[in-house]
């Protein structure tokens, strides 16, 4: 089972509140947050704090079965679980820079954020997560990021072409997580666009190693797309 959790950043905005959360977060990332304030290091403490929240619900229940059970959390909330938890689980990061959990290499999770969310994803199978802000896009960008299908989608049949370029622009950044490569991976090795296509936003898609992965573009906030990629 992957569990993927959101959180709006807003209730991270007090100084106090940074501080109290700091304590709750893995060494390696408060020593690199202490002293820093500004989006980027209120973000990346939020994903610090769901990484927390996601070891603790999987170490009490475990895999479970093979669906995506979605949280939305906010920094209160998130506080008072990890302070009642009483202890922070350590994280370090591979030669490639994929944080794992170094006493349970069995559990893998992703972070992403952008704008004022974060978003974690864990599960018992590598997997990779990314959410992003829409923004504008300049002329014929997906001509040079994305295999030739979903370049032609996105210029002749998509009827919404800024999420439908953000959606496919999250699951080829997770896709690069899953795999641990990040952009050495590339993006026209594997084609996306079933899942654009697909009723649920879900599809099971062959990569070029051969390697079945599930991808799915999932209910994101008002202006931001959000993606996930894992095993089988």
């Amino acid at each position: 089972m992957m569990r993927v959790y959101l959180m709006d950043i807003g209730g991270l905005e007090s100084a106090d509140a940074c501080a109290g959360a700091l304590e709750l977060i893995d060494p390696d990332r408060r020593k690199q947050l202490e002293g820093r304030t500004g989006k980027p290091a209120t973000l990346s403490l939020a994903a610090g704090m769901l990484i927390q929240c996601a070891y603790l619900d999987y170490s009490k229940e475990g895999a479970g079965e093979k669906e995506i059970l979605f949280y939305s959390k906010d920094a209160i909330e998130c506080t008072s679980v990890l302070k009642a938890a009483g202890h922070v689980e350590n994280v370090c990061k591979s030669s490639d820079g994929r944080p794992y959990f170094p006493e349970h290499p069995d559990v893998f999770f992703s972070v992403s954020h952008s704008g004022g969310y974060a978003a974690c994803s864990c599960s018992d199978v590598p997997n990779g997560i990314d959410i992003q802000e829409h923004r504008e896009l300049s002329c014929d960008i997906s001509g040079r990021y994305f295999a030739g299908e979903e370049d032609e989608y996105l210029k002749n049949e998509s009827s919404n072409v800024t999420m439908d370029f953000f959606d496919l622009w999250c699951l080829h950044e997770a896709y690069m997580k899953y795999t641990g490569l990040g952009m050495k991976q590339g993006m026209k090795d594997v084609s996306f666009l079933p899942v654009l296509k697909a009723d649920n936003m879900k599809a099971c898609i062959k990569t070029d190693e051969a390697k079945k992965i599930c991808a799915q573009i999932l209910q994101a906030p008002a202006g931001y797309s959000l993606g996930v990629v894992s095993g089988l």
